[in-house]
């Protein structure tokens, strides 16, 4: 895998948070949830065109099955709550990991390795702003929960266990 290759792919992973999240963050029922969905959209839609500034100017689609947790997530729960919880439970820490990948692949890169440094302080920086809006998630609702669950077991299953298959 090519250092451009390597960052196309956390680009896609930027476009499928920031499309799936600016799309629906209107759609939601929560007030509050629609103001972090809508923040969220723009800081990673910043991400996606920084690393398509490094990638050559390549344009990719966003990572399906990012795109497809996220949608599910929303289907479950129109508030928004299941969508946060997904991405600061579920994809956050995974992209976190791909992001740690991919700067141990770069690390003679130094531009390459401030601009991974710059998404894994985007990633921190928008989990915390989130966890703090989403505090009270629907503990007793097992219903709820199990959805939760299912998102987790998805990508576990889709062989996305700790990451986004960065080197897969």
């Amino acid at each position: 895998m090519t250092s451009r290759d390597v960052i196309s792919h956390l680009q896609a992973c930027c476009a499928a948070i920031y499309e799936v999240l600016g799309e629906v963050a209107p759609t939601l029922s929560n007030n509050d949830f629609v103001v972090r969905a809508h923040e969220l959209s723009r800081a990673f839609g910043e991400m996606a065109l920084v690393l398509r500034t490094h990638a050559g100017e390549r344009v990719v689609d966003p990572l399906g099955i990012i795109e497809s947790v996220l949608r599910e997530a929303v289907v479950n729960d129109d508030s928004g709550a299941m969508v946060l919880f997904a991405l600061v439970v579920v994809v956050g820490p995974r992209l976190l990991v791909s992001t740690r990948d991919a700067r141990a692949a770069l690390a003679d890169d130094g531009e390459l390795c401030d601009v991974l440094d710059e998404l894994a302080n985007t990633l921190v920086k928008e989990i915390r702003r989130t966890a703090e809006v989403v505090r009270e998630l629907p503990g007793g609702d097992h219903e709820w929960l199990e959805v939760a669950r299912r998102l987790t077991t998805r990508l576990e299953t889709s062989g996305n266990a700790e990451s986004f298959g960065l080197f897969a």
